[in-house]
This record gives C-alpha cells, sequence and structure tokens, in this order.
C-alpha cells in the first residue's frame, strides 16, 4: 500500500520490479495459440486412441463368441456321447434283467 510519504522514485521501482512479470497482449495471444495447438492435438490423439480402442474391443468380442461356440460345440458333443453311453447302459441292464427273469 503506498502512501503519500512514499518517495516517487521507490514508487518507481516497485513498478518497474513488477513491470517486467507482466505479459503483454502478444504474450497473451501466442499463449493463446499454442493452448489451442495443444487442445487440438490432444483432441486428435483422443480420437484415434478412442478408434483403436472400439477396434480392438470389437476384435475381442468377435474372438469371445468364437471360443464360446467352440465350448458350445464341444459341451454339446460331450453330452451326446454321455446320453448314447447311458442309452446304452439302460438297454444292457433291461437285457440283464429280461434275461434272468
Amino acid at each position: 500500500m503506498t502512501t503519500a510519504t512514499d518517495p516517487i522514485t521507490e514508487r518507481v521501482a516497485r513498478l518497474e520490479g513488477v513491470y517486467e512479470h507482466l505479459a503483454t497482449k502478444a504474450d497473451l495471444a501466442q499463449m493463446e495459440l499454442r493452448l489451442t495447438q495443444e487442445m487440438t492435438q490432444m483432441e486428435s490423439r483422443m480420437t484415434q486412441e478412442t478408434s483403436r480402442l472400439t477396434q480392438e474391443m470389437t476384435q475381442l468380442e468377435t474372438r469371445m463368441v468364437q471360443q464360446m461356440a467352440q465350448m458350445e460345440s464341444r459341451l454339446t458333443w460331450r453330452m451326446i456321447g454321455a446320453m448314447v453311453g447311458m442309452s446304452g447302459a439302460i438297454i444292457t441292464a433291461v437285457g440283464l434283467i429280461v434275461r434272468f427273469f
């Protein structure tokens, strides 16, 4: 806070000390341009990464569906094999029961 008793030279020295820390309109415009360019680059990178991740997720989904179909097929064949085996066992048991009675 300045008072009327401060000498003018002291006040000028204080102002000169602060002056070098002030940005000019050109400095601000240059900073705004750099920030705009960086934001554009970041948006571009985000778009590319989003596209890449979407592709990878689609490929992963395709692989998972294929693997699930393979597992379902194997399970179906195992169930058929078990049913055939049980049918054979039932036929054999019925044959043995009929033979002994």
